[in-house]
């Protein structure tokens, strides 16, 4: 829940810096959001990039952890 409050922030990056370019993606979604014109193809790519490594990160892990939830689910039930 860390990881995905700060990939998400909004407030943190202008205070720590005044570059734009060092904004999160979230700030950029909101930037292009906030335009008279909305770009809509540059917003949905933008927020599939955004929720990947939310959407990714997940799965790889129950991926490389399942052998040893298996084992525990087996050892368990010896007695």
């Amino acid at each position: 829940m860390y990881f995905i409050s700060n990939w998400n922030g909004l407030l943190w990056p202008p205070i720590i810096s005044s570059n734009r370019s060092m904004d999160t993606l979230a700030a950029e979604l909101a930037r292009f959001t906030g335009q008279p014109m909305i770009e809509y193809g540059l917003v949905m790519a933008d927020s599939s990039v955004a929720i990947a490594p939310m959407v990714i990160a997940p799965m790889v892990i129950a991926l490389l952890l399942i052998e040893r939830v298996v084992e525990g689910i087996a050892t368990s039930g010896i007695r």
